[in-house]
This record gives structure tokens, C-alpha cells and sequence, in this order.
């Protein structure tokens, strides 16, 4: 009897079921059936330090909500230390969109050759709209030390063409954290002792190119034995220098707020 019952109940719920998918709005299947986002494959477990790339990488991302989605293949350089450790890199990337099984395009300007072997766990590859502009653009970590310095290759994209152009100005940026509210960028160069010898910068943007607007740069001298901090700051289109001090063998001469190293959506720390 009971399971007369559940046959009878599934049958009946079927046409309820149905109805009610029929009248699922497109938009709203489209949300029920989205595609995950961010790397798709499993990265390769063989070291507890670096990024083991020898089979490729794969990831997806939205690069604006009016757009499919854009799928990024990373075809591995392959190659092994002296001791036969994983060391490969980027050989090449392969942008998808949508469901196309023909690459779009393939990222290029960027020197792969100089590559380091991705940290293991690190936000290598990603997006960020780093020039405000609406749309998110590539970005691929290609140098980084203990110190905290990154390097990275950034390809912008442009609507017009519907391709990630290479963009030589960004590129050369340090590591930078975002601020969308006054649409700048702020980038730091860290260097020699414990960190007190470093550049900070703060860029506008004047289309797709980023424009200094302030610096602030403290060294080490040595014949003096003393921090020497420089402030600049952009005025009727040229840097002047506004404030100029001297600290100790002990004290720097100036120091940034903790503020500085965090971006508006934390994506990075």
C-alpha cells in the first residue's frame, strides 16, 4: 500500500513539475545552470612551494556580466631542475569564449621566458579591472620574492576589438592594490633593510594608461648613515617634490599607513 501510494504521488508530481519549469524565466535558468568560475583543474600536488604546471592550467572568468564567459588555457612550458623537480612555466594562454572550442586569441607581449615558477597557492593568474573602465583584465604573476615584490604581465580588455591587448604602462607596475572609489592605484617596491628602503606610487588613469600622481620614495645613506624620505607629487602635469626629510640610523624618516597594502575588496592581502 505505501508503495502504491509513492508511485501514485510521483506521478502526479511530474506534470507539477513540469509545469512549473515551464515557466522558469530564460535569465533564471541561465543563474540555476551558471558555470563555475575561477580555476577549473586540480593543480598537480608534488611540491609544497611552487606550482607544479607540467600538465597546464585551466581557469574561467567573467569579464563583465554582458559577455559570456571567458575560458583561459595555460599551455605549460615544461621543465625540471637539476635534481628533476617540476619547474615549468607558461608557454602560452589560450583565451575561449563562451563555448567555442576555437581559441579567440592567444595572449601575447608578454616575455613567458622570464617567467618564475608560480608560488604554490599564490593568486598567479587572475582578474582585476585595473583601469576602471567596467571590464576585467588578466593579470599573470611573473616574478615574486620573499620580500613581497610582484611582477606580473597585465593584458587590458578592450570592448571595441573584443580582445585582451597587452599593455606594456601597466605592466611595468609593481605590486598594486586597487581603490575604485577614487579610481587610482597604488603600487610598492620593497628594498633593502627590513623593508625601510622602498617606493610607494599612486596612479590615476588617463584612459588606458596610468599616470603618476604621487610618490613617496625612502633610501638609505650610507655616508650619512641616515633614512632620506621624498614625497613628490603631480602639479600642472609635473612632479614636484613637497616634502623632504631625514630619520635615524634607527628611525625611518617616514612610513606608510597599514591602509596602504589593502585593496577596497581584499582580494589580495
Amino acid at each position: 500500500m505505501v508503495t502504491h501510494c509513492c508511485a501514485v504521488f510521483l506521478i502526479a508530481a511530474v506534470p507539477v513539475l513540469a509545469s512549473q519549469l515551464s515557466q522558469v524565466k530564460p535569465e533564471e535558468a541561465t543563474r540555476q545552470v551558471q558555470q563555475r568560475v575561477g580555476r577549473l583543474d586540480v593543480p598537480l600536488d608534488t611540491n609544497d612551494l611552487i606550482e607544479d604546471l607540467s600538465e597546464g592550467a585551466t581557469f574561467r572568468f567573467e569579464i563583465t556580466p554582458k559577455l559570456p564567459l571567458f575560458t583561459f588555457k595555460i599551455i605549460p612550458d615544461v621543465r625540471d631542475d637539476e635534481n628533476g623537480f617540476p619547474q615549468s612555466t607558461v608557454l602560452g594562454i589560450e583565451v575561449f569564449k563562451g563555448d567555442s572550442a576555437q581559441p579567440l586569441q592567444s595572449l601575447t607581449g608578454c616575455d613567458f621566458g622570464e617567467m618564475e615558477t608560480p608560488q604554490r597557492h599564490g593568486d598567479w593568474f587572475h582578474t582585476d579591472d585595473i583601469n576602471f573602465d567596467g571590464y576585467q583584465d588578466i593579470y599573470l604573476m611573473t616574478n615574486w620574492g620573499a620580500t613581497g615584490n610582484q611582477n606580473g604581465c597585465i593584458w587590458l580588455y578592450n570592448p571595441a576589438t573584443e580582445r585582451f591587448e597587452y599593455s606594456t604602462a601597466f605592466s611595468q607596475l609593481s605590486r598594486y592594490w586597487l581603490d575604485p572609489a577614487s579610481k587610482t592605484v597604488r603600487t610598492f617596491e620593497r628594498g633593502g633593510m627590513a623593508g625601510d628602503v622602498f617606493t610607494a606610487n599612486r596612479y590615476k588613469m588617463d584612459g588606458n594608461q596610468p599616470v603618476l600622481i604621487w610618490s613617496e620614495n625612502q633610501d638609505w645613506d650610507d655616508s650619512r648613515k641616515q633614512f632620506h624620505c621624498v614625497l613628490q607629487e603631480r602639479r600642472n602635469r609635473v612632479m614636484v617634490t613637497t616634502h623632504e626629510t631625514w630619520g635615524s640610523d634607527s628611525e625611518p624618516a617616514c612610513q606608510l599607513p597599514l591602509n596602504w597594502f589593502r585593496s577596497a575588496n581584499e582580494k589580495r592581502e
